[in-house]
């Protein structure tokens, strides 16, 4: 099984550019698209053939993370997208659920069928004991040789990873969502807006504002303001490491509205 040198040595100079990038979705639109290929001739007995792989770097680090080939099964062939990390896990995404609520991970990689329909593919890489997700988009096609034989291909032509752990990325998605206002349908009249540029929170409601809590991922109380007292406020959390915080917002009439956001 051999390399695509010509597709790798591309995609490396590509992701150099964005090695460095941090606290943003790192995006790609491969043109052309991406491939590894199975080469069969099915006249013979058992089949006979050659295959090319092709290795992506998720992250972004220079360091091969999936491989992408064909397994070959006697005279059957599976394509199959397998994790080189295993602190990597693959799932079929859907593009109207976040990664994070994917239910079925497998660090063993997927397989899908050539008439099958499955392009969309998320995956959660572990670094420094935090999760990042990504996702990728797979497809195949294939040809009739003259020879009698096949060639199928397995393609990649997007791909995204998110650089903020944590984050509940979306299938697709290649930009950054800074402010959630009003997650909850019971929150009327409350706005929670986090501006990036400035690293300030800022509340308003329609009922006076009691207390602010920010939340961090791992259930922490990073920042606590009492005693508001007005319908509006402004937070400063420029001290607050990049990542994603829920804000729980304690209203005078004992309401409790929560909102996220992303630094």
């Amino acid at each position: 099984m051999k390399t695509i040198i010509l597709n790798i040595f591309l995609f490396f100079v590509v992701i150099s550019t964005f090695a460095q990038k941090t606290n943003e979705i790192i995006y790609l639109d491969f043109e052309p698209d991406i491939f590894s290929y199975c080469y069969l001739n099915t006249s013979t007995n058992p089949a006979t053939g050659n295959m090319d792989s092709l290795f992506l770097d998720i992250n972004f680090d220079s360091n091969a993370d999936l491989l992408v080939y064909t397994q070959m099964d006697g005279i059957m062939k599976n394509p199959r997208i397998k994790p080189l990390n295993s602190n990597i896990s693959l799932c079929s995404a859907s593009e109207n659920d976040t990664l994070a609520s994917a239910v079925y991970w497998t660090p063993f990689g997927v397989y899908w069928i050539w008439s099958g329909a499955t392009e969309k593919f998320g995956f959660r890489y572990l670094i420094d004991d935090q999760i990042h997700y990504g996702w990728f988009r797979a497809y195949k096609t294939y040809v009739h040789n003259d020879d009698g034989g096949n060639t199928n291909y397995l393609w990649i032509d997007k791909m995204a990873f998110c650089t903020i752990p944590n984050y509940p990325l979306l299938w697709g998605q290649t930009e950054i969502s800074n402010s959630v206002p009003k997650t909850d349908a019971g929150n009327d009249g409350v706005k929670i807006n986090f501006n990036n540029a400035s690293n300030t929170l800022q509340i308003e409601s329609l009922t006076k504002i009691k207390n602010v809590e920010i939340v961090s991922s791992n259930g922490q109380i990073v920042n606590k303001t009492k005693d508001v007292g007005k319908n509006e406020t402004e937070i400063n959390v420029y001290g607050l490491q990049n990542g994603v915080y829920i804000v729980k917002v304690v209203l005078d009439d004992g309401r409790v509205v929560s909102g996220k956001i992303v630094k």
